[in-house]
């Protein structure tokens, strides 16, 4: 008798694992774990039953054993596609993007007409920023399987980041048709058709998700977003409103609440959000800043560490496309004001990106620079600026300590809507005067204090930024032996809707030259 055909109890293998896998798919995973520990008894090497444990390690959370057991699977069973792919997915969970998009490669290569693998491929080339790559993976997968919806909602995502608009709602479109009950695919939709400018169109593709998916937040926060854009404030707060409901502890729709409310001129319902939010959330720093909005002299010097890291680790994924949906211009900005400065480039300055974010100044500086640092409190964004490349060296930290440590270190340093979240500009203005060498050029954005803040010279916004008069910008400069060069007033890019005032300032420590 084969080993296949031996008894498991009452069932033979073959009978218990096909049992175990078919209760598996039920979601049944003590029975199934029972019945492919029976097996493997008998049995140590059975491939089925050693991959399907690993998944239902997987399932369980206990990702390093599903990972031995499914490894040990592939190694008994090479030509298996199907556990290849699997393989993969539970690689990718666990963050290993090569070793898992080589096993999707390998799924591809034993059988090129598998479309999940194709498809899985491109969520690869997705995460690693290659969109055109992903996009070409989709359409394989697609073509293939013409009604495979997850493919096309995944299309649409890459011609979306591709800005590949009409694309991307012709691929969202699809995967609608195909799975009329998805309602990610609705949001994904609506968020096309209000980039397009396409309101009404947006307004019921979202409402669609919403209605749909009444349990997530952000759907209601981007029909909030298009509702305001339309002039449509009420509904738009109330959008807000039913955010903040579903998740009492959700930054991103607590904090627009807010925002609307104050711009609307309803500060004291701002202040009662922010304070639901707190109390909802007392580990969190953000509603704590938000709640010392003011504009005496209670305001807090600079912004807590905790509060930058908490909200630009948050942004990170999404920090570059929402800066250009916000027609950000602060990196060309501070750019042009540094080749004002000195001339043509000539890679021939020591330069630091004080407050670098994701990279976005790098390659704006890179043909400036000898050297180029860049420093930034939030480690996921200092993640994406590698990932960007053009830096020398990046470190994790407060910008005015690392800029005290370094005497005399640099030609040039850069600053673009970071000192926002410094109230009081003298001690980080005296540590870059001191990381300076002779002749050297400190170049940075700052907003421009409202008329209404009356002799404040700073002041303490809804939106958790700082905003800072001229005069108070010159003195503290001047105070520091650093020399205004060039102050320029411009609009730093909008904030619901609205441009922001700011400035563009160039100064320069006493001495001869600024050439390395």
């Amino acid at each position: 008798m084969s080993q296949e055909n031996q008894d498991a109890g009452e069932l033979s293998l073959s009978d218990a694992l096909a049992l175990a896998i078919h209760v598996q798919r039920r979601g049944e995973l003590d029975a199934a774990e029972e019945l492919y520990r029976r097996v493997l008894a008998v049995w140590p090497d059975c491939p089925d039953a050693l991959h399907f444990s690993g998944l239902l390690a997987f399932q369980r959370g206990n990702a390093g054993q599903a990972i031995l057991l499914i490894e040990k699977s592939v190694a008994l069973a090479p030509e298996h596609a199907d556990f290849w792919n699997n393989f993969g997915n539970v690689l990718k969970a666990q963050g290993r993007k090569p070793d898992s998009t080589a096993a999707y490669l390998r799924a591809i290569e034993l059988r090129p007409q598998f479309a999940d693998a194709h498809n899985n491929l491109g969520v690869m080339a997705s995460q690693q920023g290659d969109f055109a790559g992903a996009a070409e993976a989709y359409q394989k997968a697609i073509a293939i399987n013409p009604r495979h919806a997850a493919a096309h909602l995944n299309l649409g995502s890459a011609f979306a980041r591709l800005d590949m608009l009409d694309d991307a709602v012709a691929a969202y479109d699809t995967a609608t048709r195909l799975n009329p009950m998805n309602p990610e695919a609705y949001g994904r939709l609506g968020q096309i058709f209000w980039r397009q400018g396409k309101l009404k169109e947006a307004t019921d593709a979202i409402v669609r998700n919403t209605e749909m998916s009444q349990g997530d937040p952000m759907a209601f926060v981007i029909l909030a977003g298009i509702f305001y854009e339309q002039g449509r404030i009420d509904e738009s707060i109330e959008a807000y409103q039913k955010a903040v409901e579903i998740d009492p502890k959700d930054g991103y729709s607590n904090r627009l609440l807010g925002m609307t409310l104050v711009v609307h001129g309803r500060s004291a319902e701002a202040h009662e959000v922010w304070k639901k939010w707190r109390d909802a959330d007392p580990e969190n720093p953000v509603p704590r800043h938000l709640l010392e909005v003011g504009s005496d002299d209670k305001v807090p010097a600079r912004a807590a560490d905790d509060f930058v890291v908490r909200v630009f680790d948050g942004f990170a994924e999404s920090f570059d496309t929402k800066l250009r949906d916000l027609e950000y211009r602060a990196p060309d900005l501070v750019a042009e004001a540094l080749r004002s400065a000195v001339s043509e480039p000539a890679a021939a300055l020591d330069i630091l990106d004080a407050g670098c974010g994701t990279g976005l100044c790098g390659p704006l500086l890179r043909p400036f620079a000898r050297l180029l640092d860049g420093v930034d409190l939030s480690p996921a964004m200092l993640e994406k600026a590698k990932a960007r490349g053009g830096y020398d060296s990046l470190a994790a930290g407060e910008l005015t300590a690392f800029m005290h440590g370094r005497r005399d270190a640099y030609n040039a340093i850069i600053s673009a809507d970071t000192l926002c979240y410094f109230g009081q500009l003298d001690a980080v203005f005296s540590a870059a005067a001191s990381a300076l060498r002779e002749g050297g050029h400190f170049i940075f954005t700052v907003e421009t204090t409202p008329p209404s803040a009356g002799a404040a010279k700073c002041t303490l916004e809804h939106t958790g930024r700082y905003t800072h008069t001229e005069e108070y910008v010159r003195s503290a400069l001047a105070a520091t032996g650093l020399n205004v060069v060039q102050l320029s007033c411009t609009t730093l890019r909008l904030e619901y809707f609205r441009p922001v005032a700011g400035m563009v300032v160039a100064a320069r420590k006493a001495g001869k030259s600024a050439a390395a």
